[in-house]
């Protein structure tokens, strides 16, 4: 019998992946903030060394060294040793727990395909027999991730002689596939520089294709920072392309109701493009319950306004708030409301008003200090024009917000470096009308001078008159 050996996923309580992929075989594997853990988490409420992950010959065992934040089976807290192999764990949050915000699932790559394994949980092992019903057209190169719906893949198209983006939608029924192919088709007519494409949706197996960026997504960005955080000055040019990408969607009458760091892809010469329109909606199916309960699993709720989580009818401004809450997360390293599970959060989002940014920084560098954690919590400045937006973005009414997206991206513009930039070139533009004024050539009589004589003249500055 081969040693057993197992693919590590870390995610968030969203199920979103949070670190790269990593295996490991026999051994105790250490699990913490620190350098030399193998299951490396810098990350808030993460202690030096939190955990052990021992896996053996004869079964896996989870260890908890007693960090204040806890480690957790599923929902309930452990303490001490506790064999993994002589549970039934069929949990969809997550195998083991680290803070109750983190996730680690463990995948088996010594078990049959196919083969129920007891210690696999969110993450499918058996083979991905859908892909073989594609159309021909279409021939997979790698599998990318998961996606908020199901998998992605890139594939060459061999009809536009591309590479696409191919999302196959999993575990979902022909409500939910009629839903989504009823809202890309409203996509389709979405052409512009700073929103991802979507190309088709394929009927069997159900898959969305779009276009295929070359990029890395804010989340992935932002998790590769000190702290976890970017600065205003960094985002701000991406915030205004974002702004533009809803007011064109806007204006086509589609709502995206997904916005979040993970769904904004970031490349070369700070370019972005918006994706996952996959489940956004149009206006026109705001009264519409069935389609909203739909979606309404799709979606990210630590990022959605108040009114989504109620079930209102959709509204341009459930963008606006989504907006601000992914430019809180880009800035703090945190939503604006993250703990107390499901219920907690949504409870937050209805009720609470969010920390200001700043203030949140420094509770979360107390917090880390407090549980000598590794990860630092930047302090970097906010301007307060750009707390007092956000906080306008992330009102708990839509009378409360900017009226529209226009509006928010009029006030970056007036407030922000591209303000700066242009007061910076009319200063120039007249400065140099000044010097230009103060430059004359001292240049020689011509009445008693040749030709030859001016070639050799040199210019002189001179003092104005």
């Amino acid at each position: 019998m081969p040693n057993p050996r197992y693919r590590v996923r870390v995610v968030n309580s969203q199920g979103e992946r949070i670190a790269p992929d990593m295996r490991l075989g026999l051994g105790q594997h250490k699990i913490g903030a620190g350098n030399e853990c193998a299951i490396q988490l810098p990350f808030e409420g993460v202690s030096s060394v939190h955990a052990i992950l021992s896996i053996e010959e004869d079964g896996v065992d989870l260890i908890d060294l007693g960090c204040p934040s806890g480690t957790y089976l599923g929902d309930t807290r452990i303490s001490g040793k506790l064999p993994l192999d002589l549970m039934e764990l069929e949990t969809t949050e997550g195998l083991i727990g680290i803070g109750g915000e983190i996730w680690i699932n463990l995948i088996s790559e010594t078990q049959t395909a196919g083969v129920k394994i007891k210690e696999i949980t969110r993450i499918r092992t058996e083979p991905h027999h859908q892909l073989s019903g594609l159309p021909e057209r279409y021939e997979i190169l790698e599998r990318l991730g998961d996606g908020g719906q199901g998998e992605v893949y890139r594939a060459a198209d061999k009809i536009l002689e591309r590479d696409v983006a191919l999302k196959l939608l999993v575990d979902s029924g022909e409500e939910d596939h009629n839903l989504l192919k009823r809202e890309v088709k409203k996509c389709l007519d979405l052409t512009h520089e700073n929103i991802v494409r979507v190309h088709d949706y394929i009927e069997n197996p159900p898959a969305i294709a779009m276009e295929f960026v070359e990029g890395e997504d804010l989340q992935s960005l932002k998790n590769k920072q000190p702290g976890r955080q970017l600065t205003w000055d960094k985002i701000e040019p991406m915030i205004l392309q974002l702004c533009i990408a809803l007011k064109y969607a806007h204006g086509k009458g589609v709502v995206h109701r997904d916005i979040k760091p993970a769904n904004i892809f970031w490349m070369e010469g700070d370019r972005i493009k918006l994706g996952d329109f996959g489940i956004a909606l149009g206006l026109s199916d705001a009264t519409s319950n069935t389609t909203r309960e739909n979606v309404e699993s799709m979606r990210s709720v630590q990022f959605a306004s108040p009114e989504q989580n109620n079930g209102s009818p959709v509204s341009k401004s459930d963008d606006i708030y989504s907006m601000g809450a992914t430019i809180y997360d880009l800035l703090t390293g945190k939503p604006p409301f993250w703990r107390g599970g499901l219920a907690g959060v949504l409870k937050q989002i209805g009720e609470k008003k969010p920390e200001p940014m700043a203030q949140r920084m420094k509770s979360l560098q107390q917090e880390a200090m407090a549980d000598q954690s590794t990860t630092q919590v930047m302090q970097h400045p906010v301007p307060e024009w750009v707390e007092d937006l956000i906080a306008r973005c992330l009102a708990k009414t839509a009378q409360e917000r900017p009226k529209s997206i226009a509006e928010v991206e009029k006030i970056i513009r007036a407030k922000g470096r591209s303000k700066t930039k242009s007061r910076y070139w009319a200063m120039a533009a007249g400065f140099a009308l000044i010097i230009g004024g103060l430059i004359v050539f001292n240049r020689p009589d011509s009445s008693d001078k040749s030709p030859e004589d001016f070639a050799g003249a040199a210019p002189k500055i001179l003092a104005h008159p």
